[in-house]
């Protein structure tokens, strides 16, 4: 705990004002508190690298799909243009540009006008029909989400039924009390499978509009290539320019056809996709979560052992913030986070904050953490920096939150020891008086730090 953090009312952690020390806050938390292992975070790591890849994959092929149904669209209406003006015979949905330009290098062919007017009809026709069960199989679609959210309503009437169940035994039961419940529980059973989040039925409705649909972009490509109604000869002018207009494009469209990138094969991307099925991740939500009730409650008998040191705060609830990586104070019996001020408040928090983190990677056999904690002067918030101040000045509630703090760390000690049979240090350093700490079994004052004498002594250098 530096002279930066410990009265700083955001930041829990050092440098954080920097980019990469944030962005590793998060990984180093959960590996340092057994949320998280290696292998895992490895695991996790490549599945996001190969998920990307085949994102990619999948991105580079749409678009060569969607630029090549852009001018697939244009050159079907070529060749219905074509074949209205007799200039090529007719041509199905799937004509390239390379065989239409073909086509219309010697246009000497008539089309068949009947045959394709009464085609024409028929997709009409069907178009009709398809379009009708579209609408019926939505229509029944909204009816039955409408069923269910009307189901889900008597769902909630039912609700104090599970509340007379878990309180049963603090009822009095008339005759009719088994039977009713029971009756009761037979129509939520019911219910609860009414409203099951995908029944067989919907999955079987979208299936047959997704069929209807496909067909209907069939037949919909398929009437697009066919002439509506046959061109005279004598708009000669018009047809020539047409001619020359569908030349030239269909010469850009053959080469693009030409130049265009392939899609990856399937069994390119399947590759990915084998791998990516084979790279286990373990799921850490419930670990994370349990943490973090460890953290929160031992920073709760922190929070006892501080006491009115934290003044209007002695009685609010410790809840550990997972976002920002810091102990927070909540309300109690509401969902209030306070914003706690005072420069004292905030160095109890981060007392607290950095001994129940250490305890829980001690719960836990933490490999990362080590047992040793340097806290740099916590007396500050009632002293400041001069070593001159005479702490006979300070008002006897700061004295007394002096050392309700010296107190709390001689306890951790002392719990790491009996109940985890563990051994840890804390370093602090500070220029407070002796008294603050009289008859604290497990601190052991050193000489000041002068003339040469310092944390790590010269001689060591030797």
């Amino acid at each position: 705990m530096s002279d930066d953090i410990i009265l700083n009312s955001k930041a829990f952690f050092d440098k954080q004002e920097l980019d990469r020390y944030r962005e590793a806050l998060p990984r180093i938390f959960d590996l340092a508190l057994g949320i998280d292992d290696l292998e895992n975070i490895v695991a996790r790591e490549r599945r996001e690298h190969v998920q990307k890849e085949i994102a990619k994959i999948e991105r580079k092929n749409s678009s060569i799909s969607e630029n090549h149904s852009n001018f697939s669209s244009e050159i079907r209406d070529i060749a219905s243009k074509a074949a209205e003006f007799g200039l090529a015979p007719e041509f199905d949905k799937n004509v390239t540009a390379a065989s239409l330009r073909d086509a219309l290098a010697s246009p000497t062919i008539t089309p068949n006008f009947d045959a394709s007017t009464k085609r024409r009809s028929d997709i009409n026709s069907e178009l009709f029909s398809i379009n009708r069960q579209i609408r019926k199989y939505s229509q029944f679609t909204e009816e039955y989400k409408s069923y269910k959210s009307t189901i889900r309503n008597s769902q909630d009437s039912l609700k104090p039924l599970k509340v007379l169940m878990d309180r049963s035994g603090e009822i009095i039961k008339s005759s009719i009390f088994d039977e009713l419940i029971s009756s009761l529980q037979v129509d939520l059973r019911s219910i609860d499978e009414a409203i099951k989040p995908r029944r067989p039925v919907e999955s079987q409705v979208s299936v047959a509009i997704k069929k209807l649909q496909e067909r209907k972009q069939s037949l919909q490509d398929e009437l697009q290539v066919l002439p509506e109604v046959p061109r005279s000869f004598k708009e000669l002018q018009e047809m020539w320019v047409f001619l020359g207009e569908a030349r030239g494009k269909l010469s850009i469209y053959a080469r693009m056809d030409d130049d265009k990138p392939k899609k990856l094969v399937p069994s390119e991307i399947s590759g990915l996709v084998s791998e990516l099925d084979s790279i286990q991740v373990k799921d850490v939500e419930a670990e994370r979560a349990a943490t973090i009730s460890l953290i929160d409650e031992v920073a709760a008998a922190l929070m006892l052992e501080a006491g009115t040191a934290l003044e209007n705060y002695a009685t609010w609830y410790a809840s550990f913030n997972y976002k920002e990586k810091k102990i927070q104070l909540r309300k109690p019996k509401s969902t209030l986070i306070e914003n706690v001020g005072s420069s004292s408040n905030h160095m109890f928090l981060h007392l607290i904050h950095s001994l129940s983190l250490h305890e829980v990677a001690i719960n836990k056999s933490s490999k990362f953490i080590p047992s040793f904690l340097i806290i740099d002067q916590p007396s500050r918030p009632y002293w400041g920096e001069d070593e001159e101040t005479d702490p006979e000045n300070l008002v006897h509630s700061d004295r007394i939150k002096i050392r309700t703090a010296f107190e709390m760390l001689n306890n951790f000690i002392s719990r790491i020891n009996n109940e985890y049979d563990k051994e840890f240090q804390i370093i602090v350093f500070e220029h407070v008086p002796t008294s603050m700490f009289f008859d604290m079994e497990n601190i052991h004052l050193l000489p000041v730090f002068k003339g040469g004498n310092a944390l790590i002594p010269s001689s060591w250098k030797n």
